[in-house]
């Protein structure tokens, strides 16, 4: 037998090849998937956080709701669909004699919400005050919703 053959049946050898290019392309298919996932699960969250602050903006609004009251139906409402901390901000300002506006802003950090935190540990903890817009310059990146309404 001469030790020239050995090499082009190696080569000419297709089994196991489908297992190799599955295994190859695995990981890929698995980040897409989770990539999906954690796309659709922060914006549930943040369609949830919008309705959450218009709906405690409304009820500062027309209704006797207290301050108090309100940013606890919406730390409440928040926790029925991520453990994340919710940083939730009332404030008002007078826009006439006798009119004032009320603002609602409700805001989670992104890292905190997901679902498969690959990132390690927590992300920047309790949010205070305005937060981290950016996230690449170290300050935490955060989803945030905001209302404004008139108070009647």
């Amino acid at each position: 037998m001469a030790p020239h053959h050995w090499p082009k049946r190696f080569l000419a050898d297709q089994n196991g090849i489908i297992s190799i290019e599955f295994a190859l392309i695995l990981p890929i298919l698995f980040l897409l998937f989770a990539t999906i996932i954690e796309g659709a699960n922060l914006y549930r969250v943040h369609n949830e956080m919008s309705a959450a602050a218009r709906d405690g903006g409304r009820k500062i609004a027309v209704s006797a709701k207290t301050e108090a009251a309100v940013i606890q139906e919406i730390r409440d409402r928040m926790a029925a669909i991520t453990d994340a901390p919710v940083s939730v901000t009332v404030s008002y300002e007078q826009i006439g004699a006798e009119d004032h506006d009320v603002t609602v802003d409700v805001a989670i950090d992104v890292v905190d919400a997901l679902l498969l935190n690959v990132f390690g540990g927590e992300g920047g903890g309790e949010l205070e005050g305005g937060g981290g817009e950016g996230g690449l310059d170290g300050e935490a990146m955060s989803l945030r919703a905001t209302t404004t309404m008139l108070v009647e």
